[in-house]
């Protein structure tokens, strides 16, 4: 009996992980600062600029011109009170409205939506035609021979020179 709780002390302690400290990472808010501006593709310019203190408190705003002048500027707060922003754009197809909270001011054209209203076609006049009537049509079996045929292996398999055994 001593035997077997000796060699059970031994395996669990061959086999027990070593118990190791998890380095502390320090998650709470810093301050920082950043902005830049880079042109894009289509020849416009977009920006941003983000300020943060080290309360929770991000501040900051982005800014899309595209080279047909139309422009996007949001700019946003977000702290203990949620995310809020505030929109201004000229892009056609916006209004000012406040979805989810979000104050968006417009200044695109407001083009009433006119739904395009399809008649139907209309051909010349129908003329009724009598349906050819016919001799019924069989169609021939695809298979012409229904007998089997014996297989025959391909000269390919057959010997240059034969030779007895």
């Amino acid at each position: 009996m001593l035997f077997v709780a000796i060699i059970a002390l031994a395996v669990a302690a061959s086999s027990a992980q070593d118990y190791r400290v998890r380095p502390y990472y320090d998650e709470t808010p810093k301050p920082y600062a950043f902005n830049y501006n880079a042109p894009l593709d289509d020849g416009g310019q977009s920006s941003r600029a983000e300020t943060a203190d080290g309360s929770g408190r991000v501040q900051g705003s982005y800014t899309l011109n595209n080279d047909e002048g139309h422009f996007r500027v949001v700019e946003y707060v977000a702290d203990q009170a949620g995310f809020r922003a505030v929109v201004r754009t000229n892009e056609p197809g916006t209004e000012s409205k406040n979805p989810a909270d979000v104050v968006m001011n417009s200044e695109a054209v407001v083009v009433p939506y006119t739904p395009v209203i399809r008649r139907p076609y209309l051909n010349a006049a129908v003329n009724p035609v009598a349906p050819v009537v016919g001799p019924a049509v069989v169609p021939e079996p695809i298979v012409a021979q229904r007998r089997p045929l014996p297989y025959r292996r391909p000269n390919a398999y057959r010997p240059l020179n034969r030779y007895p055994y």
